[in-house]
């Protein structure tokens, strides 16, 4: 790096700072600089060599235009995301000025663009973009563009964020359609296209749409890549998520024991993806009224996450809450009780008090102890929750409302 430096700075002396080899020497030092996560080093640099590249070539040259999308980049990265985005509009604009219509460039400025649209929740903005982009794809093809898979896919994802289940499927179904006809069945980009249609019908609910598609993706892996690779036991997890929410626990169970064995087997009993499957197995259990077996697994699953992931984890939070109402089902009122109070505890400390999480532990406890005629200790817990939910809701809205009838 020290050499970079000094070569750049000898050819500027000598040969000028606006000489072809010094700009060079200065666009390979602002790259060294980036990967060594110099950000901020790296985009003063940056806006120096576009200084000199707009000088000698003009602001609409190639080598200026990069330079602009670098320092883009390189803000986004510092999550200065407003200033990106101008920055890459700025460049969109320019490029679509002086190239043809769909050419390369024109298509990976609008790409970056969407991503950083994305990141920043502008899904409409991406989507209209996106749009275009697909728009470009059919009407001016090219073999450099992204493929109109690809792009489908991305405007799919953008519009699931938006809630529009009834596009995102169809866009799913061609997307299968279009990747079976050009991979075939057994192609690893046909088999994506599947998952994602299949993730999709199984997020409305589904179920019978996304079990035979979860079947045969299934099918598939395990004989591409064998059933203790870690792709086919995600579908394993995916199908049995599915028949556990169809009501065919016993099938699920086997499910969640056989990803269970294989991720025990081949990454450890403590990594997370392994306690993951623990406390699927649990609640498959736990489903089937196998309380015994349910409550050993989600302790021992609890144990481990404590352990691996520290004390204050979402999942920690979440298996508690789950355990504590199996317990609570069995009427093991102090058990119950005891994890319930973890988990709030838990919550508050992670979140605060005024978050949604804690007012549903807050209710679920109160209202065990207001089942066991317990209301010295219900009362207080539940006239607490109603003043964080005047804060949060109002108290016109109907959590609000909710919590007043209880204490009414």
């Amino acid at each position: 790096m020290l050499f970079r430096s000094q070569v750049m700075k000898t050819s500027s002396r000598v040969l000028g700072p606006e000489h072809r080899d010094t700009l060079f020497s200065m666009d390979m030092y602002a790259q060294i600089l980036d990967i060594l996560e110099k950000k901020e080093e790296a985009e003063l640099l940056y806006r120096q060599l576009l200084h000199l590249f707009e000088k000698v070539h003009g602001k609409e040259h190639r080598l200026a235009l990069e330079t602009m999308d670098r320092i883009a980049g390189l803000l986004s990265d510092q999550d200065k995301y407003d200033e990106a985005e101008l920055l890459y509009q700025q460049v969109l604009q320019i490029r679509e000025k002086v190239l043809s219509k769909g050419h390369i460039d024109i298509v990976r400025s609008m790409d970056t663009l969407v991503g950083l649209l994305e990141r920043q929740g502008k899904y409409d903005e991406a989507t209209l973009i996106c749009r275009q982009m697909l728009q470009l794809r059919e009407e001016v093809p090219s073999e450099e563009y992204p493929s109109t898979i690809s792009i489908m896919e991305d405007l799919a994802r953008l519009l699931e964020k938006q809630g529009e289940y009834d596009e995102v499927e169809l866009i799913y179904q061609r997307t299968l359609h279009l990747a079976d006809k050009a991979y075939g069945k057994d192609d690893p980009r046909t088999m994506a296209s599947m998952e994602h249609l299949a993730r999709v019908f199984a997020s409305q609910c589904k179920y019978d749409d996304a079990k035979p598609l979860y079947l045969q993706i299934l099918r598939l892996k395990e004989e591409d890549f064998g059933k203790g690779d870690p792709n086919t036991v995600t579908t394993i997890n995916s199908l049995a998520s599915v028949l556990q929410r169809q009501g065919e626990h016993g099938e699920a169970e086997l499910l969640y024991q056989q990803a269970l064995h294989v991720r025990e087997k081949a990454l450890g009993k403590e990594h997370p993806d392994t306690v993951s499957s623990m406390i699927d197995l649990a609640e498959a259990l736990a489903s089937q009224d196998k309380y015994d077996e349910a409550e050993t697994t989600y302790r021992q699953a609890i144990h481990l996450m404590e352990k691996v992931l520290g004390k204050e984890n979402p999942k920690i939070a979440a298996a508690m809450g789950s355990l504590a109402e199996m317990l609570e089902s069995q009427r093991k009122y102090d058990e119950a009780e005891l994890f319930y109070r973890q988990r709030l505890l838990l919550t508050e400390k992670m979140y605060g008090e005024e978050n949604s999480t804690v007012l549903i532990t807050m209710d679920k406890l109160a209202g065990m102890l207001e089942s066991q005629d317990k209301y010295d200790e219900a009362e207080p817990i539940y006239r607490q929750a109603l003043q964080l939910k005047e804060k949060v809701f109002g108290k016109e809205h109907p959590h609000t409302v909710t919590a007043m009838d209880m204490l009414a």
